[in-house]
């Protein structure tokens, strides 16, 4: 191979999208019959500076060695798990080219959901309807949960006519991820902050010292006066 530096295109799966890869070292040769010429190599991001290995080949593809990593699920934080695992293993499934597998999850995840809340009646489409009646999310979550669902329906009903890419599956996992926030994350972050505000109002360890005002001066571990660093500021939760 040339001394010149050569460039690729390949997913870059920190970047979580397609990048420029340019090729750090050449490894053994690869080629076979017919005129195939082909060599491993390890090329890096120009983005994220990910290094990877894969086979070039001499009309400059890149075939990524799908062995050398390991797959990006996602932390959901306040979502039972039971839920977030298979909302993970949705984002797995996309990060593994498996697009059916992550749109099919997340349609699931989304019934799932509702089902969690006490919505175990009638098909997905009224389970939906109902999370939004019951205040469980609002209008414009309900439409996006909707999307997920139609678009997953070919899929777990066994039509595969359609084109899935990766942009139409990363759309319906932000979706999902919309109803998992919407449903458990957000009232969750009201409840902490709520929790927050009332600690704070009976004088919990997160209050300044008594007495304190903003410039006045403590005395520290020294003996020697500091100043306490204090400065009011009216609360949001007031």
């Amino acid at each position: 191979m040339s001394d010149d530096p050569q460039f690729y295109m390949a997913r870059c799966f920190q970047c979580e999208g397609r990048t420029q890869f340019v090729r750090v070292y050449d490894g053994a040769d690869q080629s076979g019959g017919y005129g195939d010429i082909a060599w491993y190599i390890a090329a890096e991001c120009v983005v994220c500076r990910l290094l990877l290995t894969g086979r070039a080949t001499q009309d400059g593809a890149f075939h990524v060695i799908e062995n050398n990593r390991t797959l990006r699920g996602k932390r959901f934080e306040d979502v039972p798990k039971h839920i977030a695992e298979a909302a993970s293993e949705a984002h797995k499934s996309m990060d593994a080219e498996c697009y059916r597998g992550a749109v099919i999850l997340a349609r699931a995840v989304i019934e799932s959901t509702a089902k969690d809340k006490g919505i175990t009646g009638g098909n997905i489409a009224s389970k939906i309807e109902r999370m939004e009646k019951e205040d469980l999310i609002r209008p414009y979550v309900r439409e996006g949960a909707d999307e997920v669902r139609v678009f997953g329906n070919d899929m777990a009903h066994g039509d595969f006519v359609q084109e899935v890419g990766y942009r139409e599956v990363q759309l319906a996992l932000e979706l999902m991820d919309e109803v998992l926030a919407e449903v458990y994350q957000g009232p969750a972050r009201v409840k902490k902050a709520r929790e927050r505000k009332a600690k704070l109002s009976e004088g919990g360890a997160d209050q300044p010292t008594p007495g304190a005002r903003a410039g006045s001066e403590v005395v520290g571990r020294t003996g020697r006066p500091r100043s306490s660093g204090f400065v009011q500021s009216s609360s949001p939760w007031s």
